[in-house]
């Protein structure tokens, strides 16, 4: 795209250094596949492919299909799954947000806010999804926003759930108990 002018070298400096990460992971992955062909394991590994199937082609087709996925799955060149996982992640985060905030808004009343990521209404509850440590995001969006109240659910236990006491609460709601700026709500399950 650069030779043919289609975008300035400004620009295609711009989308390497936005992007290093990927370009060092495609970088990485071609010098260990370039490195695992010279070593001939492609070729041991085919060969007995070929071999344990003993003359049935079913079974070299099979060999020949689990070859392939194993490799694929090793040696794979594709760095979409970054955005894969980051897409189903938002899109969980976006639900779990929302049914969280309809039961605040009501248990306090307040009206239905528009859905994320309209998170600047004037709703007493302003769901948003951010991506980090828990304990330390809940926090940190506490004091940028202001909050006037943190809800933190205590740990939810398998079974009979210990009395209440320091195991009874897990590290986030700790930290955030600890750390936040306002006052912290702590509801047992």
């Amino acid at each position: 795209m650069l030779l043919l002018g289609i975008v300035s070298p400004l620009q295609a400096l711009g989308v390497l250094t936005a992007n290093w990460d990927v370009f060092l992971f495609f970088l990485g992955l071609m010098a260990i596949a370039a490195l695992v062909e010279r070593s001939g394991l492609f070729d041991w590994a085919a060969a007995h492919a070929a071999a344990l199937a003993g003359g049935s082609q079913r079974r070299l087709l099979l060999n020949v299909l689990l070859l392939g996925t194993a490799i694929s799955t090793l040696f794979s060149n594709d760095a979409t799954w970054r955005a894969r996982v980051e897409d189903a992640d938002r899109v969980a985060g976006e639900a779990i947000l929302q049914r969280a905030a309809a039961r605040l808004r009501a248990i306090s009343g307040a009206p239905p806010s528009p859905p994320i990521p309209s998170v600047a209404s004037p709703a007493t509850v302003s769901p948003a999804l951010v991506a980090g440590q828990p304990e330390r995001e809940i926090v940190l969006a506490a004091r940028d926003w202001p909050a006037e109240l943190v809800v933190v659910r205590a740990r939810r236990h398998v079974g009979a759930p210990p009395p209440p006491g320091p195991h009874f609460v897990g590290h986030i709601a700790c930290y955030v108990t600890d750390h936040a700026p306002c006052p912290v709500l702590l509801i047992r399950p």
